[in-house]
């Protein structure tokens, strides 16, 4: 299995604040959401979804958050989780912010 992780900055909105819904799994600032890569070809075909952890609660006041990104599922297209993509994260058609991958940090296969 290939599994990549990833550190994105993440947008968050000055007004309404962090939006992406807590995964449950009782860790704190864990975060998921649908992902759609600007690259990706599958969009509209295929939907993949991403969690998200930050080290702290997210500040609106600061306008970006560092998180630990990566898919939820083994057969989701790791390989767009490159330094330099963009991507949007989502539920249904409700767009809750956007980022950048800025560094690839583990991978195994």
């Amino acid at each position: 299995m290939k599994d990549r992780k990833a550190l994105a900055e993440i947008a968050i909105d000055p007004e309404k604040g962090w939006l992406l819904p807590t995964f449950g799994s009782g860790k704190p600032n864990r975060y998921w959401a649908h992902v759609h890569f600007e690259n990706d070809p599958t969009w509209k075909q295929k939907v993949w979804t991403f969690n998200v952890d930050l080290d702290r609660a997210p500040d609106p006041k600061a306008g970006t958050v560092a998180a630990t990104v990566y898919f939820m599922a083994e057969n989701a297209p790791h390989e767009l989780i490159q330094e330099g993509a963009k991507f949007e994260l989502s539920c249904m058609d409700n767009i809750y912010t956007h980022g950048v991958i800025t560094r690839i940090f583990e991978t195994k296969e």
